[in-house]
């Protein structure tokens, strides 16, 4: 349910921000994955968004632990990964 709530503010953030003209101009999209609150699962999916789908942001891990080892497994140094409410810290 968090991770829900997480994802539809988002959504409607991401509106507002691309109704004004996006981010430097660019409009910015969302690309969601669950990684279920295992710290595993969770950092696979992060090498798909950053491998594959060459993001430039992720944020939204719930899990303090997930958060950590999500922080540490960038690997891309222009690839910030947000930590919004957390309380972990590499």
């Amino acid at each position: 349910a968090l991770g829900k709530s997480q994802v539809n503010g988002a959504h409607m953030a991401l509106a507002e921000i691309n109704k004004g003209g996006g981010i430097l101009g660019h409009h910015v999209e969302i690309l969601v994955q669950d990684g279920g609150a295992d710290v595993g699962k969770s950092v696979e999916k992060l090498n798909e968004l950053v491998d594959k789908d060459h993001v430039n942001f992720t944020a939204g891990s719930v899990s303090s632990a997930v958060a950590q080892a999500c922080s540490l497994a960038i690997i891309e140094p222009a690839t910030g990964h947000g930590l919004p409410g957390q309380a972990a810290r590499p």
